[in-house]
């Protein structure tokens, strides 16, 4: 979504990201530029009013000037490229452009997935260890981690409120102690039938990629012990801080 906000100067040789999406199809690359091409003088007319304009109303002007149907473009050229019925995008940023998706997609299905705010920054700081290319995302301050977790928790606490049908907000933990019932509870939101090879791992690979070792493993509840990576006062700082948003998840802070 953030990306869209730059359609005005989108070029064929720029943005590899979104090229890849449509699965390297440079051919329905080029037809979704072309698509937007005559609306660029008001794409970049909005683009200036988005850098002048109070945060409150850059919704409105975003969609004002056009850049929703570049989403929806997008979309339907990533989606022709893949040869689906429904394409998923789970940059984890986006959480901060709900409104915008809904205007663009009103029957869109949104998920935010949250889990215990020490096991999530525990696992930035494993991230960093063992993947050198992660370090510039991945080493954060525990107060800096704090801030970002309490604004996107609190940005998904307010979209489940506004869109309560739209917006759906599962936990972590009883996605991995309790896949089956998680998952058809996700297929009903999403209104898709389920299947148990959603959570079934025919070939587990267990270490196949070093930075994420469990990442095509079965599903397990527990993969690390936050106690490895952190220090206690650490881990007591963080509960601290982020006590009444924990509260609002019935998240209840860890001892040692």
């Amino acid at each position: 979504m953030r990306c869209s906000e730059r359609a005005a100067s989108f070029r064929p040789e720029d943005h590899r990201t979104l090229r890849g999406y449509m699965a390297g199809d440079d051919e329905r690359y080029n037809a979704f530029l072309e698509s937007i091409a005559p609306l660029r003088p008001l794409f970049a007319a909005g683009e200036l009013m988005l850098r002048l304009v109070p945060e409150r109303f850059r919704s409105s002007v975003w969609f004002a000037s056009g850049h929703a149907l570049v989403v929806r473009s997008y979309f339907h050229h990533a989606r022709e490229a893949r040869g689906v019925r429904r394409v998923l995008e789970k940059t984890p940023n986006q959480v901060g452009y709900v409104r915008q998706l809904l205007r663009c997609y009103p029957k869109a299905r949104l998920i935010y997935i949250h889990r215990h705010p020490v096991d999530v920054y525990t696992s930035y700081v494993r991230r960093a260890q063992v993947d050198p290319k992660a370090a510039s995302w991945a080493r954060l301050t525990p107060s800096t981690f704090a801030a970002r977790w309490a604004e996107n928790t609190t940005l998904a606490l307010n979209a489940k409120t506004r869109a309560p049908r739209s917006f759906l907000m599962l936990r972590y933990e009883d996605l991995t102690e309790n896949p089956e019932a998680t998952v058809r509870s996700l297929c009903e939101f999403l209104g898709e039938p389920f299947d148990p090879d959603m959570i079934r791992e025919r070939k587990p690979r267990v270490g196949l990629r070093k930075a994420d070792p469990h990442l095509f493993g079965e599903l397990t509840a527990t993969t690390k012990d936050w106690r490895d990576y952190i220090c206690p006062e650490d881990a007591a700082a963080l509960q601290k801080r982020l006590e009444p948003i924990m509260a609002r998840l019935s998240y209840q802070p860890y001892e040692w």
